[in-house]
């Protein structure tokens, strides 16, 4: 579940570039005056966090969410500003290449 919400965020972003800027770049650097913004953007956090907790998953759970919304919210904007296409990496698309990037963390997920 975890890699299905990854590739979600990546797609959105990708599909939604200026919004995805608006929500996480440094135009709005006071999110408490925007609190739609401040909610939305807090989401990916939460569905992941919920994802690993469900998963079964018990301690760590604050780190792993930190370290895989992080690596996915970073893999993100690397790609959608065409700093880094998968096939530079080794992967034949962006699914694989989301695919393969949490499949890093699936020990810390069992």
């Amino acid at each position: 579940r975890v890699e299905a919400l990854a590739q979600s965020y990546i797609r959105f972003a990708s599909k939604n570039q200026p919004l995805f800027h608006l929500m996480f770049g440094r135009d709005v650097a006071d999110f408490s005056a925007h609190p739609t913004l401040a909610l939305t953007a807090g989401k990916s956090w939460s569905l992941i966090s919920a994802a690993i907790s469900a998963g079964g998953k018990k301690e760590n759970v604050a780190t792993l969410t930190a370290s895989i919304w992080s690596m996915v919210h970073g893999l993100t904007g690397l790609v959608i500003d065409k700093r880094l296409k998968p096939e530079n990496i080794g992967a034949a698309d962006l699914s694989e290449l989301v695919g393969k990037t949490i499949g890093l963390f699936a020990v810390h997920l069992d």
